[in-house]
């Protein structure tokens, strides 16, 4: 099974609260963004993590239990392998980087022999998250050294934002539902959408380019932060979503997906970081991710 500290970290508080609400108050992230990552962990052990009934606590179920003890070892455990990466400053053996889910699994993983056949470079931890204040936490905290994103320009407190390059995005769909809506913004206005997490900046920025296009959705079929979740989605024919066009394009040429004639102001690829300097030995290792992500 497959889990992050994150994840293990905020399910812990979680449980401890009974309540997402509250933990998500007392966390300074949005109660969306809680439920995301006990969702990623209920997909990992196959089941509930909490007995959720409306109106009444959020209580752990026994998969819950189970998952908790193993949580605060792993936790512990990992807070060990922290203190003993950061007290060898000299040598420091990880490069972690919070990306977003598309960049992850079109870019970096494909990337990562290329990566590793290089002489002396740190492992690489990846974050899988979009960008929003829970990352910049993480960033500020010293819990990763680097962010990279798709979306909007943005700034973040703190901070430095480094504009790599535009990336064009477009409205997609499977070849019968785009024959339907055509161009028409009144059609295209009330056909099944594919959207973003409420309350997440990727949510926002749909929102500012779709308000820039005259474009108001008022159908959401579904809501994913995964852009893989959305294109498949789009290729089933259950609605209209917005995709970056390189990611897009293998499926158009297949005749999976049609590009709808609407145009949208470009998004931009991102890389944030602290403005203290990092070590040499990660610099070296993130001057390779940025050359990547600013070419690719």
């Amino acid at each position: 099974m497959t889990f992050t500290i994150r994840q293990l970290e905020v399910f812990v508080q979680a449980a401890a609260d009974e309540n997402f609400r509250a933990t998500a108050d007392r966390l300074g992230i949005t109660q969306p963004t809680i439920s995301n990552h006990i969702s990623a962990l209920e997909r990992e052990v196959g089941g509930p993590l909490f007995d959720r009934q409306r109106g009444s606590s959020a209580k752990l179920s026994p998969k819950g239990r189970d998952l908790l003890e193993r949580a605060k070892l792993l936790l512990s455990e990992a807070g060990k392998v922290n203190a003993s990466r950061f007290s060898q400053a000299e040598n420091p053996s990880s490069l972690t980087i919070i990306v977003g889910p598309q960049l992850q699994d079109h870019i970096i993983r494909p990337a990562l022999p290329r990566y590793y056949a290089l002489p002396e470079m740190p492992d690489l931890n990846l974050i899988s998250m979009l960008p929003g204040e829970e990352a910049f936490s993480l960033l500020r905290g010293g819990k990763a050294d680097a962010g990279f994103f798709n979306g909007d320009r943005l700034t973040a407190k703190g901070l430095n934002v480094d504009l790599l390059r535009p990336v064009a995005v477009g409205l997609y769909a499977a070849p019968d539902l785009a024959d339907s809506v055509g161009g028409d913004r009144n059609i295209i206005n009330t056909a099944p959408f594919l959207m973003a997490p409420l309350n997440s900046a990727h949510n926002d920025w749909l929102c500012k380019i779709f308000h820039g296009a005259g474009i108001n959705p008022i159908n959401i079929a579904a809501r994913s932060q995964f852009s893989d979740v959305i294109k498949q989605l789009a290729i089933e024919g259950r609605g209209l979503g917005v995709l970056f066009d390189d990611d897009a394009w293998p499926h158009v040429e297949k005749g999976e997906l049609t590009r709808i004639p609407i145009d949208f102001v470009s998004g931009y690829r991102l890389m944030i970081t602290r403005p203290e300097p990092l070590h040499p030995t990660l610099s070296a290792a993130l001057a390779f991710w940025r050359a990547l992500l600013k070419t690719s």
